[in-house]
């Protein structure tokens, strides 16, 4: 009922006001209705066409502030507030036809003034015009927000390219020497009985996880209640099947002691080579903070570069029970290294919580899997969870999640994070409460190849 009232009453007021005529004006897309600032005395009703007034402002150029489309009246302020100074400078954006009055114009002989009858259409007017601009100024808000956010990102790119430049000629000598140092211990151990655990340990590292470990002594201790706990610990670490670890357990302990020895040295030459690799990334990628160019391989799997992660992280591991739940994924078009970093960020912040709380059931839970076009990864810990004062600030420069110093060297660990999934055409939730903290990574599994 009311829309109809609104109708009739528009009805009314473009008979009695606008249909002589004698006070219609014709515009051509681009030409320019009033200025801004300039002297208007009409009231002008669209009766075909789109127009939109700006203003011009110093920083941002020309800025727009309405807009106004067929049955919409346009100079409503200057006209009813008496000033009769434009506010705006407004532009046909279509061929327009429309008309006018003026502060001359007689009220209707059904009227007593002309400001009772446009009345409900002016506030109406003037009340779109105010959403408008708060449109134009949450708008501004997001803009400069963003903007302040490149600009701490570029900064901090600039002080981390000095540093990294320092550490780039280190992790090179690193890097180097252990390829170096691999390869000639493999030609040193070819022909001992040994080499085949040494050539164990370099391919794999230490891939197990401390439960597993756990696990394993404690069957060696049922199994063989005779040998002694620091020949089932080495036995454990290594990994072995149950075959393999029945028949060396009835070796003699010298020779026990070899093989593993042989084994932790392949090992810890692994676990060097993935660290110089990693440390390599670590620093090109805060140096290059905010550069969009990386470098991708087709047919990524990122299981493996959980295990990666988990490799580098395995002294922070080493007291909690790390439950790995990793379905097959497909793969993908990525930077290893990048998501060696997403994943070694995250497990490294839950394993400092947990750390932090000293609980004695420390948990943390890696689930994978691919849902309706997406790979999800969650990485969920039962730590106290995220201090509620600064959950919504963490990926943000400078803000660490840790009770004392800072994450990743400048608090930029969260904030790296997000920028490689947002790269990826991913996203990252966030769920965080007293009983723990889960990050739930979605990437597209076309892998956003770029």
């Amino acid at each position: 009922m009311q829309i109809q009232e609104n109708e009739a009453l528009l009805n009314r007021l473009i008979q009695n006001y606008f249909s002589d005529s004698s006070r219609f004006i014709w515009l051509r897309k681009g030409e320019i209705l009033i200025e801004e600032g300039a002297v208007n005395s009409r009231l002008f009703f669209v009766h075909s066409g789109r127009l939109s007034g700006f203003v011009e402002t110093k920083d941002q150029g020309r800025e727009i502030v309405f807009s106004a489309a067929e049955k919409n009246f346009l100079g409503v302020y200057s006209f009813f507030s008496k000033t009769y100074i434009s506010l705006a400078t407004i532009q046909a954006e279509t061929d327009c036809e429309l008309a006018y009055i003026d502060k001359h114009t007689k009220p209707a002989a059904d009227t007593l003034c002309i400001e009772k009858d446009f009345m409900p259409f002016a506030v109406k007017d003037l009340v779109k015009r105010q959403h408008r601009l708060l449109e134009v100024s949450r708008e501004k808000q997001q803009t400069q927000k963003k903007l302040m956010e490149n600009q701490n990102l570029a900064s901090l790119g600039q002080i981390a390219a000095g540093i990294a430049h320092e550490l780039n000629n280190a992790i090179s000598v690193l890097a180097h020497n252990t390829e170096w140092l691999s390869r000639q211990l493999s030609m040193q151990m070819e022909q001992e009985p040994e080499s085949v655990f040494f050539k164990t340990g370099l391919n794999k590292g230490r891939y197990l996880s401390s439960r597993e470990v756990r696990q394993h002594k404690k069957k060696l201790r049922a199994d063989c209640p005779l040998m002694d706990a620091n020949t089932i610990a080495q036995i454990a670490q290594m990994g072995l099947s149950e075959k393999q670890a029945s028949d060396i357990s009835r070796l003699p302990k010298t020779q026990i002691n070899a093989m593993y020895n042989s084994w932790e040295l392949g090992a810890a030459l692994h676990d060097m080579e993935v660290a110089s690799r990693q440390s390599a990334h670590v620093v090109q990628s805060v140096k290059s903070l905010g550069n969009l160019q990386k470098n991708r391989q087709a047919g990524v799997d990122l299981n493996e570069t959980i295990h990666n992660a988990l490799t580098l992280l395995r002294h922070k591991t080493r007291d909690i029970s790390v439950r790995l739940e990793l379905d097959p994924l497909p793969p993908i078009t990525a930077n290893i290294g990048e998501f060696i970093q997403v994943w070694t960020n995250l497990i490294k912040n839950a394993c400092e919580a947990l750390h932090d709380a000293r609980s004695d059931n420390a948990q943390l839970t890696i689930n994978s899997e691919c849902i309706m076009g997406n790979i999800r990864v969650k990485i969920a810990d039962n730590g106290p969870g995220i201090p509620n004062e600064i959950f919504s600030t963490i990926f943000q420069p400078n803000v660490t999640t840790k009770v004392s110093g800072l994450s990743f060297g400048l608090g930029l660990g969260l904030t790296i994070v997000k920028r490689i999934i947002t790269e990826y055409d991913g996203r990252i939730d966030v769920q965080s409460s007293t009983n723990g903290t889960s990050f739930i990574i979605y990437i597209p599994s076309g892998g956003n190849d770029v």
